[in-house]
């Protein structure tokens, strides 16, 4: 999939910001084709001074983040969503911390699937394949608390670790790239278990524009800008080719993004009030082939 941001420009904000937003229409047949070549950086009439220095929506009814970049709420999305690291120095939570969290609230959800009261912190290391002490440790920064000789109360585990982590309410994103990865990600009912809605997804394809993919409809880039003033959208996720992630995120900062998760292997330039996560399944692929033909090197 290749974007051409020339038709960028004619998008006009909608008005009222609780309005529903209407069915998305395919592009008019003057859009440019996707298999004409995008432009190697934003040089597109959306790029121009006049049109990213355009004001962001104002008013969020919840702000996942802040206009200063950050958390005010205790919404972040530690899975998913962008800014593990503000996250962990705001809330002086280490990451390393955050990424361990929902691991354990996984395995001690599945405890509660199979009917368990309790769980112990030596349960939880077992599993974890950590020391009983880390855990204790982590645990710490929730709130949650333990009995003696007997440990963890299931259901109050579950319900404060997700209250912290953020999974027990949902915040929206747009994707945009409705190619293989962001399909996958379009058909993974499991995001919403920890918090985030895609709400629709964007491309400049016209054989995708107007389709849907898990009940999520495909939208053409150009109608981008005005969905999100209008739902109030402001987190942003790019599974888009690597050359042309750059592009995306310059013009989701322009249009009111505040986080933006980067499935790309590119390492895109943004404002330092923009939060980032940066998920790459090829730098794990690699870790794994490293660990399966050369074990003396781990």
């Amino acid at each position: 999939m290749k974007f051409n941001f020339k038709k960028i420009a004619s998008v006009v904000v909608a008005g009222a910001l609780l309005a529903s937003v209407s069915a998305c229409a395919k592009p008019a047949a003057t859009t440019d084709s996707a298999a004409t070549p995008a432009p190697a950086a934003p040089a597109t009439e959306a790029a121009t001074p006049a049109d990213t220095t355009a004001a962001a929506p104002a008013d969020f009814k919840v702000a996942m983040v802040t206009d200063v970049g950050g958390v005010n709420d205790e919404s972040f999305n530690q899975s998913s969503w962008a800014g593990l690291q503000r996250f962990g120095t705001e809330k002086n939570v280490p990451v390393p911390v955050l990424r361990r969290m929902p691991s354990y609230l996984s395995f001690v959800k599945t405890l509660q699937k199979q009917g368990e009261k309790y769980v112990s912190s030596t349960r939880i290391a077992e599993y974890m394949e950590i020391d009983s002490t880390q855990v204790t440790k982590d645990l710490s920064h929730t709130g949650i608390t333990g009995k003696t000789r007997v440990g963890y109360e299931v259901d109050d585990f579950v319900q404060i670790l997700e209250e912290f982590l953020g999974f027990s309410r949902t915040d929206s994103a747009f994707l945009v790239g409705a190619g293989s990865l962001g399909s996958a990600l379009l058909q993974d009912k499991g995001l919403s278990a920890f918090g985030l809605c895609i709400e629709a997804a964007f491309d400049t394809d016209k054989t995708k524009v107007g389709t849907k993919v898990n009940d999520i409809e495909i939208c053409h880039i150009d109608q981008f800008r005005a969905m999100a003033a209008e739902r109030r959208v402001v987190i942003g996720i790019i599974t888009v080719p690597a050359e042309h992630a750059q592009n995306v995120a310059d013009l989701m900062v322009a249009w009111g993004i505040k986080a933006i998760w980067n499935f790309t292997p590119a390492r895109i330039k943004v404002p330092s009030h923009i939060v980032v996560q940066n998920t790459t399944i090829y730098t794990n692929l690699a870790i794994l082939f490293n660990k399966l033909y050369h074990p003396d090197r781990s």
